[in-house]
């Protein structure tokens, strides 16, 4: 809410009412000793209060009231958190998207977003849970407002998520094992042929080798399954 006006009306119908004190403070413990003569206005964020009694023609006073006034002028603050597993400036899918409001004085009233892939779309739908994203690149657009009726700016987030690629470097190094132990199987041939090395000597290198190879390939693949997966 905006600043408050706070106006003070004393009745007796016996003596009739000689005067009202006044006092404003944060903690609720002052002593009314300003005389009231017109509207109170309040115009400090957060919690005040109008402490008052009256006194009337006979003497007689009022015991203290106090009024409690709470002025928010500051719009909440909603915060965004991607819940997922990140690389290389992505996320993978799928991605899980928290919202959450804080305002320390009259309180979060609602949170509002959408998600779109323009950055242009209209914070429409009420937050009540988690949401997830699957592939592409989103904007998620939100606000909140609080209980005052102040409004937030509106926020908007860049999100892509996608599945992880093998590129062309990557799949280069997991080939070199495989190019490399068909490069040595061909040089043992050629040795064998040669007679340079004995039969069963190839033979057990030759085993080694291809083993390696094998466990190589294997691997690679599991590697690019997983990616795939994930």
């Amino acid at each position: 809410m905006s600043d408050a006006t706070v106006t003070l009306t004393c009745s007796d119908d016996i003596s009739g009412c000689n005067v009202t004190y006044y006092c404003v403070d944060t903690a609720n413990t002052c002593t009314p000793n300003i005389v009231y003569t017109e509207p109170i206005v309040i115009t400090d964020e957060g919690t005040s209060y109008v402490r008052f009694y009256s006194v009337d023609n006979e003497g007689n006073v009022e015991d203290t009231k106090y009024a409690e006034i709470k002025i928010d002028k500051t719009p909440p603050v909603t915060t965004i958190e991607i819940i997922g597993e990140k690389y290389d400036g992505y996320y993978r899918p799928n991605v899980t998207i928290r919202l959450t409001c804080e305002d320390n004085v009259s309180g979060c009233y609602a949170t509002y977003y959408c998600v779109d892939t323009t950055n242009t779309c209209e914070p429409t739908t009420e937050y009540t849970e988690e949401f997830e994203l699957t592939e592409g690149t989103w904007y998620v657009r939100y606000y909140s407002e609080d209980v005052a009726g102040n409004e937030e700016e509106v926020n908007s987030v860049s999100i892509t998520v996608k599945k992880e690629v093998i590129s062309p470097a990557r799949l280069w190094l997991g080939l070199v094992p495989i190019i490399a132990g068909a490069g040595y199987i061909l040089l043992l041939i050629k040795l064998l042929i040669e007679g340079k090395v004995s039969p069963k000597d190839a033979f057990d290198f030759g085993k080694v080798i291809v083993t390696a190879m094998i466990l190589s390939i294997i691997f690679f693949m599991l590697a690019m399954i997983i990616t795939q997966i994930m």
